[in-house]
């Protein structure tokens, strides 16, 4: 779907995590149109780490931004299902 929206000049905007984010990622860019990644961590940190080449070639189509500082590191509380995390 991010790849049909894409192709008709649609943004896409989704996280980083593995799953669909990534799906939405490939198809921005394979679609040819801008995509932003909303990071869980620092800019600099690229989580998870099966998804650098991705946070590549999402810079070149777009751009990688988060409201942590640089260096911040993945905490499970503050991703989808964290505090479930934290409570097993």
């Amino acid at each position: 779907m991010a790849k049909e929206l894409s192709t008709l000049g649609f943004g896409i905007c989704s996280g980083l995590a593995a799953g669909i984010d990534t799906q939405a990622h490939l198809g921005a860019v394979s679609g040819n149109s801008s995509t932003v990644a909303v990071m869980g961590t620092g800019a600099d940190i690229i989580y998870p780490s099966s998804n650098r080449k991705l946070a590549g070639q999402v810079r070149i189509h777009g751009a990688l931004v988060s409201e942590f500082a640089l260096g911040s590191p993945p905490i499970a509380i503050i991703f989808p299902g964290g505090i479930e995390l934290l409570a097993a």
